[in-house]
């Protein structure tokens, strides 16, 4: 699995479609998580060999209003975990995460925000802890920082 994270607007969709435009996988299939549902995107096409997910920490907002901050982490790692299965039960897969770093800046007044950008903090160090590469993106350049 590979994560590319930044700051919102800072490139980080752009970058992996030309780092990956060389690699020629057979079937790509794109989910913005801002347009689905975390419990929706399941449906999506199962027979890419590239899978892109942008915009995580949607998904994240969505579970750190369900849950409890244990049980969105524990969500976060059996869903890590079955990507990395598939990944590794085929050919030429790979799953590409990209979420925007929202734990900079001004602590949110809101608990719910200040919650979300806790979430989000700890499953991006679950991220990086489990993805085999890791890219920070700023202004559309790219540093590999795993």
């Amino acid at each position: 699995m590979h994560f590319v994270t930044g700051g919102a607007c800072n490139g980080k969709a752009n970058w992996v479609r030309a780092h990956y435009s060389l690699c020629k996988y057979p079937q790509e299939n794109w989910i913005k998580a801002y347009e689905t549902s975390f419990y929706d995107w399941l449906s999506e096409d199962p027979a890419a060999s590239l899978v892109v997910v942008e915009g995580i920490e949607y998904w994240i907002r969505e579970l750190s209003l369900q849950y409890e901050s244990g049980k969105v982490r524990t969500i976060w790692k059996e869903t890590l975990q079955n990507w990395d299965c598939w990944e590794k039960d085929g050919w030429k897969r790979k799953v590409v995460i990209i979420g925007s770093d929202i734990t900079r800046g001004i602590v949110p007044v809101e608990k719910t925000d200040r919650k979300w950008r806790d979430d989000a903090g700890w499953t991006f160090q679950d991220m990086v802890q489990l993805c085999d590469r890791v890219d920070h993106i700023w202004y559309g350049i790219g540093q590999r920082i795993k």
